[in-house]
């Protein structure tokens, strides 16, 4: 018989205006309309499976896992400003609270496998943490129940700055379009290609001049007598 760690985990009430949601969270965006919908099941059904987080010293925590619950729950506190009085179950939710910072992590990423797909922009993020701190691509394509290749695709996108990554979240501009950011170095001008293109529909080999108007095109003299590569 092998020996297997026990995780020793509490449960806690916590008043929700003392839960924040966790830079650890991979779920950083979530569209509006599934909020409402999750906020309407949980005010029918009451809040079924707890979230989970970790303490911090003021009493409160920061949630980990059940970053669309946490935000369901807000929603309804400002939909509902007596929620303490008519559901206090609601207002002082149930908070699973993780004994160390490595657990918390584990739960952050393995809760995703049976929830909703996360959006590309929150799996470029996802990703490149969990590679900055240490995990090779076939261990999160395991924990994301995901292809390598996936994973690989979106890792390429993981060093886009912010702001690209940021306008991806927030549908300013298409995977594809994101994509061709990564040709630019030069992060000061992909900004303000990035300021130019926002809400358009700029095809990738537009945008691709945008961003490296000065390669030397295919067509090109030099190009045909070196070799386009």
């Amino acid at each position: 018989m092998t020996k297997q760690s026990k995780i020793i985990a509490t449960e806690a009430r916590i008043p929700l205006a003392m839960l924040t949601l966790s830079p650890l969270n991979p779920r950083q965006h979530v569209p509006e309309h599934e909020v409402a919908e999750l906020a309407q099941s949980i005010w029918a059904a009451g809040l079924i499976q707890p979230i989970a987080g970790l303490g911090d010293d003021m009493g409160g925590a920061d949630i980990v896992a059940g970053g669309r619950r946490l935000r369901a729950l807000q929603y309804l506190a400002e939909q509902h400003p007596n929620m303490a009085d008519t559901r206090p179950e609601l207002a002082n939710p149930m908070v699973m609270l993780a004994p160390d910072q490595a657990t918390a992590e584990q739960w952050a990423y393995a809760e995703n496998v049976a929830r909703r797909d996360l959006s590309p922009a929150d799996e470029i993020r996802a990703y490149g943490k969990m590679e900055a701190a240490g995990s090779t691509p076939a261990a999160i394509a395991r924990s994301f129940a995901v292809t390598e290749k996936h994973v690989y695709r979106r890792l390429a996108l993981a060093n886009l700055p912010s702001p690209v990554i940021d306008a991806l979240a927030e549908g300013e501009i298409n995977l594809s379009m994101a994509a061709c950011f990564t040709i630019c170095d030069d992060e000061k001008h992909s900004l303000e290609v990035l300021e130019r293109v926002r809400g358009e529909n700029w095809n990738d080999y537009q945008l691709k001049n945008m961003l490296k108007p000065a390669s030397v095109k295919g067509t090109a003299r030099r190009a045909i007598f070196v070799g386009e590569a």
